[in-house]
């Protein structure tokens, strides 16, 4: 979770090495669905694709984290929600 001035995001992976289910898009979903149910008020931003996954930065701030177009279009998915919200 990543609290910042503009509130907390919340990241979640499906399918990351030696953690895959084979049903991953189906569950990703079905969280993003949950989360909507359980939390009100809250933009969710769902993207499948291939990403990069690991360990980014020096040992002592080191940070696993995903990055790509996958990731990228799943945090403009949950900005658009967000301002959808808003109107």
């Amino acid at each position: 979770c990543i609290v910042d001035d503009k509130g907390a995001v919340m990241i979640g992976l499906f399918g990351v090495p030696h953690a895959s289910t084979g049903l991953d898009a189906a569950a990703a979903a079905q969280a993003a669905v949950d989360v909507q149910r359980r939390l009100v008020g809250v933009s969710v931003g769902v993207s499948t694709g291939r990403v990069f996954v690991g360990c980014v930065g020096p040992a002592r701030r080191c940070e696993y984290a995903a990055l790509g177009d996958a990731v990228n279009l799943a945090a403009r998915l949950m900005g658009a929600a967000a301002k959808a919200h808003l109107d």
